[in-house]
């Protein structure tokens, strides 16, 4: 939190590359949640099921997702098939990418996902990462409408 996030770049389920640095070029866009999930994740099912609402009603006030896929049901790196089928399942209308080779090592361990990692688009900053999901105790759109609030862009 308060480094500036590496300009990764992705190969999406859509067959095309999406950078960091095209999210920040999109100057309609302030805040950006990538959303590292794996198949195996049972609490990722959870969360997976819930950010598509997120994403709808959140996205006409400058919020973005990249879902990074970085494994399979059983563990294994993720192919952009599986990424693309884990995308369908659960309605992802956002860009999703298979994160093989797992580009997103760098922020969290394997044991601590779900990860959601936080971009202030306006100065690429990551403002907050956060592990696991609640659906009970669900505050990820609180969460989202602090953030958007507090960036200006």
């Amino acid at each position: 939190v308060g480094d500036r996030i590496a300009n990764l770049t992705f190969f999406t389920i859509d067959s095309t590359n999406v950078s960091l640095l095209d999210f920040y070029r999109d100057t309609t866009r302030k805040l950006l949640l990538i959303y590292s999930t794996a198949g195996w994740c049972e609490v990722c099912r959870s969360e997976s099921h819930a950010l598509p609402g997120y994403y709808a009603s959140y996205w006409p006030t400058g919020f973005s997702v990249l879902a990074a896929v970085f494994q399979d049901d059983y563990g294994w790196p993720a192919t952009q098939d599986y990424a693309r089928q884990y995308a369908l399942s659960y309605g992802f209308q956002f860009n999703t990418a298979a994160d093989n080779p797992s580009q997103m090592d760098a922020y969290y361990g394997e044991d601590s996902v779900p990860m959601n990692l936080y971009v202030d688009l306006s100065t690429m900053t990551i403002i907050d990462i956060q592990y696991g999901f609640d659906e009970y105790y669900d505050d990820m759109g609180d969460t989202i409408a602090y953030y958007l609030g507090t960036i200006s862009r």
